[in-house]
């Protein structure tokens, strides 16, 4: 228990603040000495790194299916696609995606990368990139209509 009134340690949003950015100086150029010096404290951070971008991802993936399910709706109200969202994977891995009904086009899948952004795939054909804190409806709803329409003129044999 420490000493003095208590204090709030969170906000009412839940969001953690940043840490100044002296201080984050400071603090990154002491750990990376010592992560140069010892593997095991290296591979220990590194390790937290990954799981908290798992969690945040895991957070993302949930926002991305919300917002392609609104996408599907529109395309099919618009040009009568017929869509629609899963995901595969799970964890790190985990890919949402949006697929087509009669399966004429490839899934469109979204992937995390280690340095959290997030890259739009098709087919193997990279559509776009984007970091894990920037993805937007605007941003799925172009990635998706630039699938479709890649999609479209591929399987015309265009």
């Amino acid at each position: 228990m420490g000493h003095g009134p208590a204090r709030e340690l969170s906000t009412e949003s839940g969001e953690i603040p940043e840490l100044r950015a002296d201080l984050a100086q400071k603090l990154s150029a002491a750990l990376e000495k010592l992560d140069a010096t010892n593997a095991e404290f290296k591979q220990k951070r590194d390790d937290e790194r990954l799981a908290q971008l798992v969690k945040s991802w895991n957070k993302t993936c949930r926002e991305i299916d919300e917002h392609l399910r609104l996408v599907a709706k529109v395309l099919i109200a618009s040009h009568q696609l017929s869509l629609d969202i899963g995901s595969d994977g799970g964890g790190f891995t985990t890919k949402p995606f949006l697929e087509e009904m009669r399966e004429i086009f490839p899934k469109l899948q979204f992937k995390l990368n280690e340095d959290a952004t997030v890259d739009a795939v098709s087919d193997g054909v990279h559509l776009g990139k984007r970091p894990v804190a920037e993805i937007d409806y605007a941003w799925l709803e172009e990635m998706a209509v630039d699938w479709a329409a890649r999609s479209a003129i591929k399987v015309a044999g265009g």
